[in-house]
């Protein structure tokens, strides 16, 4: 793909809150790396993520989740942190979003479904339905593989590369000590993603993620389903790339 500036902005979405929460991202994150080059803007309703020659950043949320969903918006400024950028392995608009139960994660751009982890826990393979995570997002180089295969160099003559990140909106189940276990998972109506609804995908959200996937999904596909089915450790700490 012509000039797209090769790097990866990895959101781990390891968990999420019960509610509506504060979307102010200092209320909710903390710098977790390279925070000499990035931070926090205002009052904290925005955060940025800075990629250079020197290192990358990354943040992380402040607190520990079971079950629900996650919203950001990432901002790109000018001809800042590539344009086009790349949603795991698909170019995508900035809003992303994550629904997760004990069923599958879902995967979301602008309100479309781009991928869905499912619990596969009955042929041996790990899923973190008791499991508390938490919510990280991070920019660094990851041209030696992650854009189609290596082929597009980052061009550093438009680093800095900046992320910014805003409307930091979780609604979820928040996780305090195995107790939290039973009541994440619970069906009443206050654990809205244990409802009949939020199970599967309806057919209208099946056939939206087909037709994007058929349209703007590159060729890295069967690399990561192979990550997302075999690397059982890495489903304890990460879930979904975005950039």
């Amino acid at each position: 793909m012509a000039n797209i500036h090769a790097f990866c902005l990895l959101v781990f979405f390891v968990s999420l809150l019960s509610g509506l929460v504060d979307a102010n991202i200092f209320n909710s994150m903390l710098l977790q790396w390279g925070a000499q080059h990035s931070g926090f803007i205002g009052t904290g309703d925005d955060a940025t993520l800075v990629l250079d020659h020197i290192t990358g950043s990354g943040i992380e949320s402040k607190k520990s989740f079971l079950f629900g969903s996650f919203e950001m918006q990432k901002l790109v400024p000018g001809n800042s942190a590539g344009t086009p950028y790349m949603e795991h392995d698909t170019v995508f608009p900035p809003m992303t979003s994550l629904t997760w139960n004990g069923k599958a994660f879902w995967w979301y751009v602008d309100s479309i479904p781009i991928r869905v982890f499912r619990n596969y826990l009955r042929d041996g393979i790990p899923y973190p339905n008791k499991q508390a995570m938490r919510v990280y997002s991070s920019i660094w180089n990851a041209d030696s593989w992650a854009t189609r295969g290596g082929q597009d160099k980052i061009d550093w003559t438009k680093a800095p590369f900046v992320a910014r990140l805003r409307r930091f909106t979780p609604r979820a189940c928040k996780y305090n000590g195995p107790v939290s276990v039973r009541r994440c998972s619970a069906a009443t109506p206050g654990n809205w993603w244990s409802s009949p609804a939020n199970r599967k995908l309806s057919s209208v959200q099946q056939r939206k993620m087909d037709s994007t996937r058929n349209k703007h999904m590159i060729r890295l596909l069967q690399k990561f389903q192979i990550i997302q089915r075999a690397d059982a450790g890495r489903m304890s700490e990460a879930a979904v790339l975005i950039s």
